[in-house]
Parts: C-alpha cells; structure tokens; sequence
C-alpha cells in the first residue's frame, strides 16, 4: 500500500501537484500507521489543522485508489495536472456544501425559457426543471414528456433531496428518463436549463461537478441500455 498511495514516482508528482505540505508530511510516515492514528484519534478532539489536513489527505487517497483502478482496468492514462485539479475542486466543492448547510435559507431556480422546441418526428421530448433548497437540502422536481405535436405523454412532479441545485438537476434527468422509459418510450429528446448536466449526457463529463457524476453514469447506462441513439 505504501508504494501504491504514496511512493510510486507518478503518485508522488500528484501529491506535490496538489499540495506541497501534505506531499512532504505523507513522504516522512508509514500510511498504514498514519492513517490508523487518525482513524482512531476521536476526531472531535482534533485541532482545526490536523483535521483539515486528515480531510484533504482522505480525498486525495480515494481519488488515487480510483484513478488506480481506471488505469488497470479501463486502461486510462494518467494526467497528472488533471488529477490534482479534480482532487481539489472535489475537496471544496464538499466544503462549500457543509458551508451552505449553515448559512440562510436560498431557494434556487433554474432559469427558464419562454418557447419551446418541439422534437423531431417519431421522438418525444422530456423536459425537466427543478427549485432547490439550499438550507434543507431539498428540491423540487417538475418534468414533462410531449410529441412533435405539442402533445402530453405525462407530467409530473415530485419532491427529492441533493446535495446541490446541479445534482437535483441531475437527479431530476435520470428520473425524467427512467419515466420515459416505463412508458414505452425508446426515442428520446432530453431538454433542461442546466447546460452543464445536458452537456455531460451529451459526453462532457467535466462539465459536471464530482457530486453529479454517478448520476450521469446511471443515466449514461439508462440510455444505452433502453434508447436508440
């Protein structure tokens, strides 16, 4: 493990890429113990730094054991710069949202358009939306599903919990397409004012943020498995 996570020349150049301080602390201990020490040490008795650090340490090995894997079994190259930004961005988008659990109460509404594109012949078009509750962590989901024709085929909505108004988006997409997909619909349109989730269905995954990427995968998987292209 400790060549794996730690003294592996690539991993070494992630560490110092996404912190210097923690690179040099994690190159002069043994993980295992490091860890094991930590994992042990009642973390409400830690200071503001050491448990900063316990943190940031945490997300960099996940982002190594996956980034491992991708290597061994989806045969993916390692970018180093990459990597690090993703360590990173992952790190304080998690803070940012701890932050938002405390502050006010902000209800966020996706903005919205005044016409609608009808979809090609022989489609339906799933439209969604949502209003997020950054206090609670709750949302709201509205979709609708419609013909060429202008049409109804189903409208809904339905209450739901996320971490952040872009992964309701996404949550709001997938259960939009699973709906679609129970009503014997195999070509589909999707339509939502979140261009970022649109953009990641349509192959962009860095367009998302980390806590809205299993949700594309699941709805990645929905549509090769049900939908025609």
């Amino acid at each position: 493990m400790q060549h794996l996570l730690i003294d592996c020349p690539i991993v070494r150049n992630i560490w110092l890429a996404t912190n210097t301080l923690l690179a040099n602390m994690i190159s002069n201990c043994n993980i295992n113990d490091w860890l094991s020490d930590k994992f042990n040490h009642n973390s409400q008795r830690m200071n503001v730094d050491d448990l900063t650090c316990y943190q940031k340490v945490c997300v960099a090995l996940w982002h190594i054991c996956k980034n491992r894997c991708a290597v061994l079994f989806d045969n993916i190259h390692v970018n180093v710069a990459a990597l690090s930004s993703r360590i990173q961005s992952y790190y304080n988008d998690w803070q940012n949202s701890l932050i938002g659990s405390n502050q006010g109460r902000n209800i966020v509404n996706t903005s919205y358009r005044d016409s609608w594109d009808p979809p090609t012949q022989d489609y339906l078009k799933l439209n969604f939306d949502v209003a997020f509750d950054l206090l609670n962590k709750k949302s709201g989901l509205g979709l609708i599903i419609r013909d060429i024709a202008g049409e109804q085929h189903g409208v809904g909505c339905t209450p739901d919990r996320a971490i952040n108004a872009e992964q309701a988006e996404a949550i709001a997409a997938y259960k939009g397409i699973q709906w679609a997909k129970t009503i014997g619909c195999s070509n589909l349109h999707i339509e939502g004012d979140c261009k970022n989730i649109i953009a990641a269905i349509n192959g962009n995954r860095d367009a998302v943020k980390w806590t809205s990427n299993c949700i594309i995968s699941e709805i990645l998987d929905v549509l090769r498995g049900s939908f025609n292209n």
